[in-house]
Parts: structure tokens; sequence; C-alpha cells
């Protein structure tokens, strides 16, 4: 499937706005806010797909 051009351009435009934006940043992010909400560390763990809690425990 083709991308329109259009649709190329307003990505360009977006990533100049945002241009540490990644993937890991939205990840790191939702991690962090779950924590601020006070959800328990294992469900955490296992929502992340971390096998050491002490990976999860580092926010």
């Amino acid at each position: 499937m083709a991308v329109a051009p259009v649709h190329c351009s307003i990505l360009v435009r977006k990533a100049e706005l945002l241009p540490n934006f990644s993937a890991h940043v939205i990840r790191h992010t939702a991690c962090t806010r779950m924590a601020e909400c006070r959800m328990d560390v294992k469900v955490l763990q296992y929502i992340m797909g971390h096998a050491h809690i002490d990976v999860t425990m580092e926010l």
C-alpha cells in the first residue's frame, strides 16, 4: 500500500516538531505514567515484558 504524498508531508512536519520522539519514548512515558498511578509493579513488569523486576523498578 502506497502512502499518499500529503500524508508524508504531515509526518515530516510532525517529525520536525518532535525531533526526539520515538516508540521508545512512548513506551517509557507509558510505563512512568502507570507507575505514577500506583499500578502494581508485577503487573507493570508483565505489561512491559521485563524478565527481571529490577528493570521495571529503574523508572
